[in-house]
């Protein structure tokens, strides 16, 4: 038996999408997420040095401290820069385009208007993870589709599981 559902991502799923997947993907090492704010204090360090080469006089507190006080600062806010980067890369998914999933037996098949179409049998997901508005289904070890739970009934997201789990065994 075929499920079918069409539907529109909105900000918010797409947003809690975006954190279960940091949860359950490989994470990226620290050093990556440093590297911003580390190229920032780089160029800060550059300005002082050249500061200091042309005679002109600073303070002791900008040439010494200046690089902890900006790690001190700028280390915050690297959650709010990973919100960001979320809610700027589903403006440009363009979240106003029906997306269209069906499910059966055999496999996936995902429809994104206008874009693409992808039928996948249930051996290319690698899992499932189930989160309290979404549903991310991994199709390789750090992407995923994700699918707003209220597409389906529970029953078919447990039929789904099965699907996935069986793929997997086959695999």
């Amino acid at each position: 038996m075929s499920v079918h559902a069409e539907y529109r991502l909105e900000l918010q799923e797409y947003i809690a999408g975006a954190r279960l997947a940091r949860k359950h993907a490989p994470q990226r090492s620290w050093k990556s997420d440093l590297m911003l704010p580390f190229i920032g204090m780089l160029i800060d360090a550059v300005i002082i040095t050249i500061y200091q080469l042309h005679g002109l006089r600073m303070s002791t507190f900008a040439s010494g401290n200046c690089i902890v006080l900006l790690i001190v600062c700028f280390l915050p806010s690297l959650p709010y820069y990973k919100e960001r980067s979320s809610i700027n890369k589903f403006k440009k998914m363009d979240g106003s385009k029906p997306i269209s999933v069906s499910f059966d037996e055999a496999g996936l098949t995902l429809v994104d208007t206008g874009r693409s179409e992808g039928r996948y049998t249930w051996p290319t997901i690698l899992k499932m993870v189930k989160g309290d508005s979404v549903v991310l289904l991994f199709y390789s070890k750090a992407c995923c589709w994700i699918l707003p739970r209220r597409i389906f009934a529970d029953e078919d997201w447990e039929r789904m599981r099965g699907y996935v789990d069986a793929g997997r065994n086959m695999a």
